[in-house]
């Protein structure tokens, strides 16, 4: 008779089998290897190029660029940027929407070896001036819609590369800098205790490591189209875009903040969606709007993140999605990238009320920890906590931030550790979240820290006192 270790491998079993069974029909997946995270995104980008040059590398609504013109596009952002400091010369603003423009100058600033920080348009004005000062940022990139505002912040003389005044004689050939695995990539603002954002910054190895996991665990191919359902500058935005990007597959773009969310179901089936990430609120708008399970036949994989999955959620996937499409729970942050996952088919019982956030990812491990820094045992609720070499190398400009966030790994070697403010509970090897420790809410997917609100409300003569807290008004969305 089968005892409960054997219910515990069976549960595994099928989570691994689910994972292998998540492939193009193509059959063109190819493997991304160890060794290139000794590379540079730039490297791995332009390979793609080399390979895969005529191939729709991103779509959107305000246009298509393949992979040859969204490098040359890139190398004349890297150029102009080049003409305004060297190589290594601090961070680059990119004051874009979340379109090709911005695309072509995340690949740009990072072919001119420098470190980009997205600023989104429509975030408060006061908000991109606290990013743009604390970041250094010694060159705004903008185009004309966002010219003026990119003026009123740009302080002390900070130069403004307009895409849509780009000098013609601008080369359209590779730089082809020196850089380091190690060179920081990104500087990604999130939501701060303090009452001010707090930049987090992933290196070129890290994100290359993302991207690894991602793919190999996911089989991303040529033939994939994966969308981009998020601003560029946020964790889950970078993470797709460099998937698709790095792998030679077809970005597509759909821009919640500008775009009809009541069209979504239409491009979704438009666009041949293959991958599909976003969070659970979005995910239960768009089922909403959908009848019968048969509007979707390219999709094979659907990612949840940034919220609690619930039973629910994996009904509605089960309902609306087509029998080939897997749904995936996933867990993360800015700080460590993806740390665990689920996958589910049509066949898996969830066991219980909310999906598990599953097992962890290769080249990362899941702890669960005490106010000690101890480990709890099996069952016990603790502080979910990453252990791997890949973690952020830190918050910029903020060293005790860092100090504090992030734990050398008592066994020695590479690794370190991160505590991630979220409480989980590790049942027979399976990963559950149960809840946030900290002051910290998650609305829609994106981090809030309900003490920066404070401080804003506070700005306020007419505020004497402010107290901001999470609460439900439907089940599972937070306001």
């Amino acid at each position: 008779m089968a005892g409960p270790a054997a219910g515990v491998q069976d549960r595994f079993e099928r989570h691994q089998a689910v994972m292998a069974s998540c492939r193009h029909p193509s059959g063109g997946f190819t493997e991304f290897a160890d060794k290139e995270l000794d590379g540079t995104l730039v490297g791995r980008f332009e390979r793609q190029v080399h390979l895969h040059g005529p191939r729709a590398a991103i779509r959107c609504t305000t246009g298509e660029q393949t992979y040859e013109e969204l490098n040359a596009a890139a190398n004349r952002v890297a150029w102009a940027i080049l003409s305004h400091g060297g190589a290594h010369d601090g961070p680059v603003a990119l004051l874009l929407d979340t379109d090709v423009a911005m695309i072509s100058a995340i690949l740009g600033t990072l072919k001119a070896a420098r470190t980009y920080v997205p600023l989104h348009p429509s975030n408060p004005e006061a908000r991109t001036r606290y990013m743009l000062e604390d970041s250094g940022s010694k060159v705004i990139v903008t185009n004309r819609p966002h010219l003026p505002l990119a003026r009123k912040l740009a302080l002390d003389g900070v130069p403004i590369i307009d895409l849509d005044e780009l000098d013609p004689e601008l080369s359209i050939e590779n730089p082809g800098l020196d850089l380091s695995p190690d060179a920081p990539a990104w500087i990604l603002y999130t939501s701060g205790s303090t009452g001010q954002p707090k930049g987090v910054v992933q290196t070129h190895r890290s994100v290359l490591y993302f991207t690894m996991t991602y793919t190999n665990c996911t089989h991303i191919c040529v033939h994939d189209r994966v969308s981009l359902v998020f601003q560029a500058g946020v964790n889950a935005g970078a993470h797709n875009m460099f998937a698709a990007l790095l792998n030679g597959a077809t970005l597509c773009v759909f821009d919640p903040k500008r775009e009809n969310l009541t069209e979504l179901a239409d491009w979704l089936s438009r666009e041949e969606i293959t991958l599909f990430s976003l969070v659970p609120t979005l995910f239960r708008f768009l089922a909403d709007s959908l009848i019968g399970p048969d509007r979707f036949p390219f999709l094979r994989m659907m990612m949840l993140f940034g919220e609690s999955v619930y039973a629910r959620d994996v009904d509605l996937y089960k309902k609306h999605m087509p029998d080939t499409c897997v749904l995936v729970n996933r867990l993360g942050s800015s700080e460590t990238g993806v740390v665990a996952w689920y996958f589910i088919d049509k066949e898996t019982d969830i066991g219980g009320m909310n999906a598990p956030v599953g097992y962890s990812v290769p080249g990362t491990e899941t702890l669960l920890m005490d106010e000690s820094g101890g480990e709890v045992t099996d069952g016990e609720v603790g502080e979910i906590a990453a252990r791997t070499r890949y973690l952020s190398p830190g918050y910029w400009r903020k060293p005790e931030l860092t100090r504090h966030a992030f734990l050398p790994d008592p066994e020695g070697g590479h690794r370190r550790i991160y505590r991630t403010g979220d409480l989980g509970q590790m049942v027979d090897g399976c990963l559950l979240h149960v809840s946030r420790k900290d002051f910290q809410v998650k609305v829609r997917g994106y981090r809030v820290e309900v003490g920066e609100v404070e401080m804003a409300l506070l700005e306020s003569e007419a505020v004497a006192q402010a107290a901001v807290v999470g609460r439900e008004f439907r089940a599972g969305e937070q306001r």
